[in-house]
């Protein structure tokens, strides 16, 4: 008996050493059968983490970190924000077509610009701020064209190029 006290201490030990930890919780409730489940709620209208949250009862951030955890749910994870976002954008359609009954519109474009995953759908405020930077910038340089303080043709050329700056924020 009293060697197992020994090895128990010893075990101990080794643990400290070597910051053993021992891995504590209920285990994981991920099955691969959810990649084409979370795919198909997609296509229905449900996010990948409102689907978790209706159909398996879990948090938002256990459908984050099975997709880090899982190879084969973070790729169906993308393509389930794919076939969301796309959902989303057929029923904006709809919605303006006035094929859907009571839609409120204010609901659906900040729903488009905050739920749907489609980050190119948000107003970008770094974006608008560029943007402003550079008409402000735009009517300086005109003012000096206009006084002669600067050659017209550097003057045009920097126009041009700002203009062409201001498209591009625009597209973005």
């Amino acid at each position: 008996m009293g060697n197992s006290g020994t090895a128990t201490a010893e075990i101990e030990k080794c643990k400290k050493k070597y910051n053993y930890k021992v891995k504590t919780g209920k285990p994981s409730t991920y099955r691969q059968e959810f990649c084409e489940q979370m795919i198909e709620a997609a296509k229905n209208g449900d996010s990948p983490t409102s689907w978790g949250q209706k159909e398996l009862g879990i948090v938002q951030s256990t459908v984050y970190d099975w997709a880090k955890k899982y190879p084969e749910f973070a790729e169906a994870k993308k393509k389930a924000d794919e076939a969301f976002s796309q959902w989303y954008a057929d029923f904006v359609k709809r919605a303006m077509a006035g094929e859907v009954p009571n839609c409120n519109p204010t609901l659906t474009i900040w729903f488009g610009k905050n739920l749907s995953g489609n980050h190119s759908w948000r107003d970008n405020k770094k974006m608008d701020e560029a943007k402003i930077s550079l008409i402000e910038a735009q009517k300086k340089l005109i003012e000096y064209k206009m006084s002669g303080g600067i050659d017209n043709e550097d003057v045009n050329n920097a126009l041009n190029l700002i203009a062409d700056a201001i498209g591009k924020t625009s597209k973005k």
